[in-house]
């Protein structure tokens, strides 16, 4: 079976959230969010505006061991 992964570009967009929570909710698999230069606090920010019921479907390529603690593991 195929699985559709997502992976963003390294700079954030305005509606990001917004384009994500979209894109899994049409059938897209994971979004991989790839912020290499980011600060975590961005990084936090971008994943507290999507639904929490998203997070499983989150991965980081950065901030792994903070941000990845508080939203994505089970």
């Amino acid at each position: 079976m195929m699985r559709i992964i997502v992976i963003t570009d390294t700079s954030f967009a305005a509606s990001e959230a917004e384009s994500i929570r979209i894109l899994l909710s049409e059938g897209v698999d994971r979004v991989h969010l790839r912020k290499p230069q980011s600060a975590e606090a961005d990084m936090r920010r971008l994943i507290e505006a999507l639904p929490p019921e998203l997070y499983p479907r989150l991965t980081l390529q950065d901030h792994l061991e903070s941000t990845q603690r508080k939203y994505l593991e089970n």
